[in-house]
């Protein structure tokens, strides 16, 4: 997963999820203006808890059995959420208060959402800003689109592992893909079942056979 710092502004942080059809999302790139990377461990509580209930699903379900548009702008505050939990961690923690998604098809039943993220003591998105968000979303989808091609999903992502280090044994092909696609530690010991230290065993194993020390050389090894 990608991070970048993201200039001061309307928006305080944001993030890039892909949408497979009927499966958990995907974090593919997250940021921040302040450079922090908290939209990592809110993003990892949405893929393993809250997806089901995001507001982002029901448009998306709409708009695939119409066959409408390919790129939908949805807007939502937080205090839209009824889940107490879910509006908790990955909203009233992070000091958000509103969300604008640029949803973008990204294939049959597949969509990418590039979310922005309102700090909540700057209130809601104006209306000018929702209609500037408007104009870019052309822009805004297929810059996603591009970098979820470049990047590729964790099966993937598995596989050019696997082809770049025949060594690697299966279990560190997984945490590298799941670690690739935006997962902390935490959150892919709970996908595969495993203990947090032992995914750091299988990632440092992992990182010794392909020659490389961080996630960021993970990442660049996975894009050549």
């Amino acid at each position: 997963m990608q991070h970048w710092i993201l200039p001061r502004g309307a928006a305080a942080s944001a993030t890039v999820f892909a949408y497979p059809a009927d499966a958990a999302p995907v974090m593919v790139s997250g940021a921040s203006a302040n450079g922090s990377r908290c939209t990592v461990p809110a993003g990892d509580a949405y893929v393993r808890r809250f997806w089901r209930q995001d507001g982002n699903r029901p448009i998306v379900a709409r708009a695939s059995r119409a066959a409408a548009a390919s790129v939908v702008v949805h807007q939502m505050g937080a205090d839209e959420i009824t889940d107490p939990e879910y509006r908790h961690v990955c909203y009233a923690a992070n000091r958000i208060g509103a969300r604008l998604c640029v949803l973008v098809s990204a294939g049959p039943r597949a969509w990418l959402g590039a979310n922005f993220y309102r700090d909540r003591a700057c209130g809601d998105f104006s209306a000018g800003e929702t209609a500037e968000l408007h104009g870019l979303a052309p822009l805004l989808a297929e810059a996603a689109l591009r970098h979820h091609r470049l990047v590729g999903g964790t099966a993937s992502a598995a596989d050019r592992l696997r082809a770049a280090q025949p060594a690697l044994t299966e279990r560190e092909v997984q945490v590298l893909a799941l670690l690739a696609a935006g997962l902390t530690v935490d959150g892919a010991a709970a996908e595969l079942g495993i203990k947090p230290t032992s995914v750091i065993t299988y990632r440092n194993r992992g990182y010794q056979r392909l020659g490389i020390h961080s996630r960021r050389e993970l990442f660049a090894r996975l894009m050549t």
